[in-house]
């Protein structure tokens, strides 16, 4: 019996097809080089918009520039490392940096992620330089289409350094140091800004206050017609969010300065044409003479000596935020002084002003309390 094969042999010199082998190859070879390619096109992009954004800023009357930049990140991020920023804008506020690396993944090329890693210096319009180093100072932005965009700041284990000759700073130390924006429906735009374990300047009302305890401070803040503020610089910018009537409204304020306290959940505010702080705050404290007692100013040499005035009163009235007159009668003399300027101080205010709510009110470039003028207004710019 005769069997039969169940399969013919192969054509005598056919080869087997290995097309099924290259073609996987020869596809991740061709999206290599598709991807290679956006890759390029996007980091000469982002190149190009920071030199036209440095440009834009140049025009606007800043100081802008950076004595190295590095372009990389391939294959999935876009990285930029400036060496040497320095910006400045018209009004003279001022930020140096020796070095800044940034970055961003590519699928998501507008939210930026920054680091200094060297610290900075910043340079105040009247106060002068401030030098701050840290072990951690880093950055994150995103939503530049929207108003405000999401800013987030973050610091830890600062210092703060005023340059020689320079006017004091608020803060020496902060263990960290948060700040950040967010955009909100109806035109609106919230701030936020903390300091934990911080250390005040021993020279300031808040070093005075803190008496060498720990600083801690929250603000939760909210602002209308946050579409206007926009412009060349910090100041044409406040200038015309205020003008268009744009105003911030406290939500929380809490500071801690050593054992001494201080609150407020009401008030509103704004800024006046030259920078001063304007409007009203309602805030609260158990010993709110630790914060608002002013420090006495040395006579300069050769200045002319005032007429000081001692008066005793019996008692006098004190009208508190909710309209609550509290009597005061003053164990020592009420000094006047007249002189160049004329002010008024008391040996012993009213202990029972502690926990009243009381208008801490900002108007001509000073901060009253009914009508004693503490101090100067805080400066928005």
């Amino acid at each position: 019996m005769t069997s039969h094969p169940t399969h013919s042999d192969p054509p005598a010199g056919r080869k087997p097809r290995r097309l099924g082998l290259y073609i996987p190859w020869g596809l991740a070879l061709a999206l290599a080089v598709g991807w290679s390619l956006v890759w390029v096109w996007m980091i000469g992009e982002t190149g190009r918009r920071l030199d036209a954004a440095a440009a834009a800023l140049r025009a606007a009357g800043w100081r802008v520039s950076w004595t190295g930049r590095q372009l990389g990140g391939y294959p999935f991020r876009l990285d930029v490392d400036l060496d040497g920023l320095a910006l400045k804008d018209p009004s003279g506020w001022a930020v140096s940096l020796p070095r800044v690396e940034s970055e961003a993944y590519v699928f998501a090329p507008t939210r930026w992620v920054l680091a200094a890693p060297d610290g900075l210096n910043f340079i105040r319009r009247d106060g002068g330089a401030v030098t701050v180093t840290a072990r951690l100072l880093r950055a994150s932005v995103s939503g530049g289409d929207q108003s405000p965009p999401k800013l987030a700041l973050e610091g830890d284990d600062l210092t703060f350094t005023p340059s020689p000759g320079a006017k004091p700073f608020w803060l020496s130390r902060a263990r960290l140091l948060q700040f950040e924006t967010r955009p909100g429906p109806n035109d609106q735009g919230a701030v936020y800004f903390g300091v934990e374990d911080g250390v005040a300047g021993p020279a300031g009302w808040l070093g005075r206050a803190a008496a060498g305890g720990p600083v801690k401070l929250v603000t939760e803040t909210t602002f209308t017609h946050a579409g206007d503020l926009t412009g060349p610089n910090l100041r044409a910018a406040i200038t015309r969010w205020a003008h268009a009537g744009g105003a911030l409204t406290v939500e929380q304020i809490g500071l801690g300065a050593g054992d001494a306290s201080l609150a407020s959940h009401q008030g509103t505010l704004s800024a006046a044409d030259d920078g001063d702080l304007a409007g009203v705050m309602t805030v609260e404290s158990p010993d709110p003479l630790r914060f608002f007692a002013p420090l006495p100013k040395p006579v300069p040499a050769g200045a002319k000596p005032g007429v000081t005035i001692n008066l005793h009163l019996r008692s006098a009235t004190v009208i508190s935020a909710s309209g609550a007159p509290t009597t005061w009668r003053p164990t020592g003399a009420i000094t006047v002084t007249a002189g160049r300027k004329f002010h008024a101080t008391a040996s012993d205010l009213p202990a029972n002003l502690g926990g009243q709510p009381l208008d801490l009110t900002f108007h001509d470039g000073g901060t009253w309390l009914g009508p004693l003028r503490l101090g100067r207004a805080p400066r928005v710019f």
